[in-house]
């Protein structure tokens, strides 16, 4: 978290699974705090799109599932960033 407060990359994508805190709750908390609810982020996940983890994510964080078309998803999220931004 720290990290990317002070390093402010224009991308994050975090695993669902982290070990100091749950990939999707650090998700929430960079949505929801002033000092990092402009930077964009994704959540890479093994999850179904139906798991509640990832149902509970706020709307518009786009979901990379790790898939066998990984990089197709990659860049269907990145393409989602800027459309989000424009």
């Amino acid at each position: 978290m720290s990290l990317i407060i002070r390093g402010k990359p224009e991308v994050v994508i975090v695993s669902g699974t982290v070990d100091s805190m749950p990939g999707f709750d650090l998700i929430r908390a960079l949505v929801s705090m002033k000092v990092t609810n402009t930077t964009q982020v994704a959540a890479l996940t093994s999850f179904d799109l139906e798991h509640p983890e990832v149902l509970m994510l706020p709307e518009g964080i786009p979901v990379i599932q790790l898939k066998s078309d990984l990089q197709d998803q990659i860049s269907r999220a990145l393409s989602a960033f800027e459309y989000r931004f424009l």
